[in-house]
Formats: C-alpha cells, sequence, structure tokens
C-alpha cells in the first residue's frame, strides 16, 4: 500500500513532480502595482496568482536505479537559467539578426567596447525607468544580455578584438570600499 503523504501547501504537476507553494504572487508583480508593469511581454492574466513554489522533499535526490541521473548531474544545469530572461535574451537577437543577420559578429572581429557602451546604454535607459527600447520594442535588459552573450561567444570563438583600455584600479577600490563597508555593518 502506497501512502500519500502530502502537507497542505504541497500540490503534484502534471508530469507528477511534486512542489510545495510557499507563497502565491501575481505574474511580473510590483509592490503596489496590481497587474505589474509592462515589460514589452505578451500580456498575461494575472488575475490568478501564480504559485511561488519549492521543490518538495525529496524530488531533486537521485534514483538508485537510475545511471543517467548520476551522469547527469555532472553535466551543466541548463535548466538553472530563468526562462524569462532566455526569452528577453533571444528575442533581442532576433531583433539583431533581422536588421544585421544571425551570427553576423562571427563573420568579422567583435570589437569589445562596441558592445560594453551599448549593454551601458541599455542600462542607463533601464535605470532611468524605461523599460523597453523605443526603437526595437525589446526589453533594455534582453539587448544588454544580448550583448554579453555576443562579447561571450567572440571570446569563444576568438574573434574579439579586445579594445578594453589598459588594466585599471577599478577592481581594488570596488574591493576596498566592499570591504570598508563590511566593517561599518560589522560595528553596527
Amino acid at each position: 500500500m502506497v501512502h500519500d503523504i502530502r502537507t497542505e501547501n504541497e500540490r503534484e504537476l502534471d508530469d507528477g513532480t511534486r512542489i510545495e507553494v510557499i507563497e502565491e504572487v501575481p505574474l511580473f508583480a510590483e509592490p503596489g502595482v496590481k497587474n505589474g508593469p509592462d515589460y514589452g511581454l505578451p500580456k498575461v492574466n494575472t488575475s490568478t496568482p501564480m504559485p511561488v513554489c519549492k521543490p518538495a522533499r525529496n524530488s531533486l535526490e537521485t534514483k538508485a536505479t537510475n545511471p543517467k541521473d548520476l551522469i547527469g548531474q555532472t553535466k551543466l544545469q541548463t535548466w538553472l537559467a530563468p526562462r524569462p530572461a532566455m526569452i528577453a535574451l533571444v528575442e533581442a537577437l532576433t531583433d539583431g539578426a533581422n536588421k544585421y543577420g544571425p551570427y553576423n559578429w562571427r563573420e568579422k572581429g567583435v570589437r569589445a567596447t562596441v558592445y560594453i557602451s551599448a549593454a551601458e546604454r541599455h542600462l542607463m535607459a533601464y535605470l532611468d525607468g524605461e523599460n523597453v527600447a523605443e526603437d526595437s520594442g525589446v526589453h533594455h535588459l534582453g539587448h544588454a544580455m544580448a550583448c554579453f552573450a555576443i562579447l561571450l561567444d567572440a571570446i569563444a570563438q576568438g574573434n574579439i578584438v579586445d579594445d578594453r583600455p589598459i588594466k585599471g584600479a577599478s577592481p581594488a577600490l570596488l574591493k576596498a570600499i566592499h570591504l570598508k563597508n563590511e566593517e561599518k555593518n560589522k560595528a553596527k
């Protein structure tokens, strides 16, 4: 006889996976905003809260009879990448492919400072309250991720043109500020 040991917050998905609901929140919720902001993504019915879940106990354990689990655990765990971020990245890459051709950056060298500057412009626009780029209708964070993805691909392909300035003191300065702030927080 199989006993179903389940808490009142535990649910079973269609595939049999058990999850424990820890909180229910509307999709893309922001404090004080009922349906969340416009992220440049298709509108989603947020009247029904989505469960915020954590895996139920023992759901990530390997099966003693399945050797694939043991091998699979040693490989890159791609499921850790948030899907909304991947969608925004692909949307930005699609916009670029429509303008310049897919994987156009692999044909010629990629100047690091061009993509760093583009990413920083998108981050500045987002930080100042603009979610979606006016010219493309794509989320600024998706564009910034696309810039970083292209830089990483160019590094991996060996066609990066590393035109960054001579190494500076920023990493050491940031570390010193971090340590100073840690000490202040410990003293409180």
